[in-house]
């Protein structure tokens, strides 16, 4: 049995249920969390420049 590392950026699947699903959740919490950093800068930026 080989053992391959999943691509990057690729979703890991795991065969527990659970663990996954805390793993999506993370996921998204950390995407919403980079969203919103990343509107907060381009609203500080826009307000320091005008």
């Amino acid at each position: 049995m080989s053992v391959l590392a999943p691509a990057p950026g690729a979703a890991e699947v795991y065969r527990d249920p659970a663990r996954q699903a805390r793993v999506r959740r993370r996921a998204r919490r950390d995407a919403l969390v980079g969203m919103a950093s990343l509107v907060g800068f381009v609203i500080v930026v826009s307000i320091v420049v005008s």
